[in-house]
């Protein structure tokens, strides 16, 4: 069974995809990605429980131990979430992405 990361350690994409050059975070894991193309509205159901509560979620990136998962409804979309999910982020989420991939990484050695 793959192990769910915990919510607040989750790197979402919000509609906040328009500021700055995308960073590569070094040492980042291959993540297999898993791919759901769906509907605006289930969308909205399963990225908003990440997002800030005043935030229209787009689209999303669900982490967990060997896998990403792209919520997403529109091909831009899911572009960048499958970017974020190989290590490849905007520079306001940099840190995030770092806890992320630390815990990702110790996730993975704890078996």
């Amino acid at each position: 069974m793959i192990q769910r990361l915990s919510p607040y350690i989750l790197f979402i994409l919000s509609g906040c995809t328009f500021y700055g050059t995308p960073v590569r975070i070094d040492n980042w894991p291959d993540l297999r990605i898993v791919e759901h193309r769906v509907s605006q509205d289930v969308v909205r159901d399963e990225c908003s429980k990440y997002a800030p509560w005043w935030a229209v979620a787009g689209g999303c990136a669900v982490y967990y131990r060997t896998e990403c998962h792209v919520w997403a409804s529109e091909d831009w979309v899911a572009e960048i979430e499958r970017n974020n999910c190989s290590g490849l982020v905007m520079p306001y989420w940099e840190d995030r992405a770092k806890e992320i991939r630390d815990k990702i990484i110790s996730l993975n050695r704890e078996g």
